[in-house]
């Protein structure tokens, strides 16, 4: 009996079984992927990084669409191309997409995630191709998936395999990743990056590399090339997890609405600001403030009636002058502004303006923020005038790390994905998906990069909108 399992597997595993066309009718249908897996397959893709700088021979992955316009792959595509060329500016990106000769595209790199093994582009021109959801709940013990490979000697054949566990060794590279044990198929170089699929068609991870005999140099240079068979060593398949795609890039998988037409469609649809953060933009103004002798330029914002919100750091003084006035421009109008609060421990300050405005009132967030979470900011001044930057909430940093000592309480550290910071930009409030306020721009990261600035956090804002308002009140009373 054991020589005829034997000879069974053997059989399965040497008969065709390519998804289009090849399954068999002596292969037992649970081991078929369902017909909600098999549509998910048309969502999948070839991927091929060349650097023209080393002229390897093209690295291939499996690719995916998570979005109309966004790829997913596993970042060690890069390693072999990039062993001896640390730059990325001389890398292509190819996405294929069926087998015609119009099939490829060049994509363009959004993000790499070294650590979970995960690397995004944008790319365009493949309307029809079918976006792959993902599932975050994790996977159950022995509950079967598929993959499908579109590169290497596995191109465009499925996998099955079923879930083992998650890798829970503190002194693993990949603590955290999934572990599954293949039933029929396998994975070879060309498999990497592959969407694992449940029966429901949502991929709960990808195709990361060979669990066993591994090591962190494999993490860089791609699985083996050795196939994968039952009772191969015990050999079994790691694998990036959906929960960690799903955190890092947290707005993405939200219902996408139409953004501004003025914004290029070269970017990728979940990098535009919604509408709401697009409307808000209007709301965001140019402060021009002075001492009488010296004038300085940032953003500014209607956070109350009359009441505009913006940067402290302009005047860095030990005493301010009572002579300090503000000039606020937007829409070709200029409304004259008067300090009412300057804390610059927090590096806020609040000018009150007379006039009557129709710039919307901009609504602080009381939910704190996730980390990853994306985040757009609107500069009224300076390079960036009338530019909108987008980010990515990494978390809170004391200030003696971030500020070198200079304010009293933390401050949110946001990594720059698209645009950035200068001069002018200061006080701009940082908005979420919603639209609502999620810091102010305050400057970057004290001896660190250019990529990571620093935004005050809601709680204070708040806090020091309340002590301005305290102080007005003050004011009145001594008045009577």
């Amino acid at each position: 009996m054991k020589r005829i399992m034997q000879l069974l597997f053997v059989f399965l595993l040497t008969a065709p079984f390519a998804a289009e066309s090849g399954e068999t009718s002596i292969m037992p249908g649970w081991m078929r992927p369902p017909e909600k897996v098999q549509r998910s397959f048309e969502g999948t893709v070839g991927i091929q990084v060349t650097d023209a700088t080393i002229r390897l021979e093209p690295e291939e992955a499996t690719g995916w669409f998570i979005a109309r316009d966004t790829v997913a792959t596993v970042a060690h595509v890069f390693s072999r191309q990039f062993a001896t060329a640390p730059s990325e500016d001389n890398t292509t990106v190819k996405i294929i997409f069926g087998d015609g000769a119009d099939a490829g595209r060049v994509g363009t790199l959004l993000s790499k995630k070294i650590r979970q093994d995960l690397a995004l582009f944008s790319v365009d021109g493949f309307p029809t191709a079918s976006v792959i959801s993902l599932r975050t709940e994790p996977p159950k013990k022995q509950e079967l998936f598929w993959w499908y490979c579109k590169g290497g000697a596995l191109k465009n054949q499925w996998s099955l395999g079923r879930f083992v566990k998650e890798i829970e060794e503190a002194d693993s590279y990949y603590s955290g990743f999934y572990v599954f044990d293949v039933i029929v198929g396998g994975v070879e170089r060309g498999c990497s990056g592959a969407p694992i699929l449940g029966a429901d068609g949502r991929a709960v991870g990808w195709v990361s590399g060979i669990y066993g005999d591994t090591d962190y140099s494999e993490y860089f240079h791609g699985p083996s090339a050795e196939r994968m068979t039952p009772g191969a060593g015990g050999k079994m398949i790691r694998a990036g997890r959906s929960i960690d795609l799903e955190e890092s890039f947290y707005p993405l998988f939200r219902n996408q609405e139409e953004s501004s037409e003025e914004h290029t469609r070269m970017l990728p649809a979940w990098m535009l600001p919604p509408n709401r953060v697009d409307q808000n933009f209007a709301g965001v103004a140019e402060i021009e403030i002075s001492d009488g002798m010296n004038i300085a330029h940032g953003s500014a914002w209607r956070i109350g009636k009359h009441i505009f919100a913006t940067a402290a750091h302009f005047y860095n003084k030990p005493h301010l002058p009572n002579n300090i006035s503000a000039r606020i421009k937007k829409n070709g109008k200029t409304y004259n502004g008067t300090l009412i609060a300057h804390k610059a421990d927090s590096d806020l300050a609040f000018f009150r303006i007379q006039e009557e405005t129709e710039l919307p009132i901009m609504r602080i967030r009381e939910e704190p923020l996730k980390k990853n979470e994306l985040v757009w900011w609107y500069c009224a001044a300076g390079l960036l005038t009338d530019e909108w930057s987008q980010g990515r909430f990494l978390g809170e940093v004391p200030p003696r790390e971030a500020l070198e000592g200079k304010y009293a309480n933390n401050v949110y550290l946001m990594n720059t994905m698209l645009g950035g910071v200068h001069a002018g930009c200061s006080g701009a409030p940082v908005f979420d998906y919603e639209g609502a306020v999620v810091g102010l721009v305050n400057g970057f990261m004290a001896g660190g990069s250019f990529n990571n600035i620093l935004a005050i956090r809601p709680e204070d804002i708040r806090r020091a909108l309340e002590f301005a308002e305290s102080q007005r009140e003050n004011q009145k009373g001594g008045k009577k």
